[in-house]
């Protein structure tokens, strides 16, 4: 299926603990809200935040988190990595939470994105 940029697709952010650990629920909160507001899709991890800044791990639990309080209702984007594909060794961490439809980023990105599930 094609992806489809129409609507609002708002980039957002991961939220964290004052120790700077991952607040999932905060992260959900804000999907809700968003949904609620009538925004059209997602876009999660961008590719100057902290998808830079995130492990593999932390990436994926981003992900689950967004996929579970979404639900299908409204698309969702993330960022597919920011290494060069010739230096990775495993697939990213969107590629392993179950997301298809990739595409890449404009010249100006140094990601690849992925599309909806």
């Amino acid at each position: 299926m094609q992806p489809s940029w129409q609507g609002i697709y708002p980039a957002v952010s991961t939220q964290f603990h004052n120790d700077r650990s991952l607040d999932i629920e905060s992260t959900q909160r804000v999907i809700e809200n968003l949904i609620t507001d009538g925004v059209h899709g997602l876009i999660m991890l961008g590719t100057v935040g902290e998808n830079t800044s995130l492990s593999p791990e932390e990436k994926r639990s981003v992900l689950h988190a967004a996929k579970e309080v979404v639900g299908g209702r409204i698309q969702v984007r993330a960022s597919r990595n920011t290494r060069p594909r010739s230096r990775r060794t495993t697939p990213g961490p969107v590629s392993q939470s179950g997301w298809t439809a990739s595409w890449p980023c404009p010249r100006w990105s140094t990601a690849r994105t992925a599309a909806r599930w």
